[in-house]
């Protein structure tokens, strides 16, 4: 149950990758995004060994524990909150 809560995670943002330079782990990526709040969520899950590792135009490739999956983007849901505006994306496993 908690690797489908970091699944959720890793899928459900609009922040984009792209592999860390800077890095002497060739598997560090760096996270791209407007919300602060979804940038420290992936990178905490990166800690975790939940990566997201590409994101293309309607498709996204995540790492959960070692094993590579590809999911294709069915489209994003924004609702507004008081405190901004939340964004989810519902994808689908190829």
């Amino acid at each position: 149950m908690l690797v489908e809560f970091f699944r959720g995670i890793t899928l459900c943002h609009q922040a984009n990758v792209v592999r860390d330079k800077f890095s002497n782990n060739d598997q560090e990526y760096k996270y791209i995004g407007v919300l602060n709040d979804e940038i420290a969520t992936l990178e905490f899950c990166q800690q975790l060994n939940f990566n997201l590792i590409q994101r293309k135009r309607k498709m996204m490739t995540i790492v959960l524990q070692g094993n590579q999956e590809r999911y294709d983007e069915l489209g994003v849901v924004t609702t507004k909150a008081l405190m901004g505006h939340f964004m989810t994306i519902c994808a689908v496993r190829v």
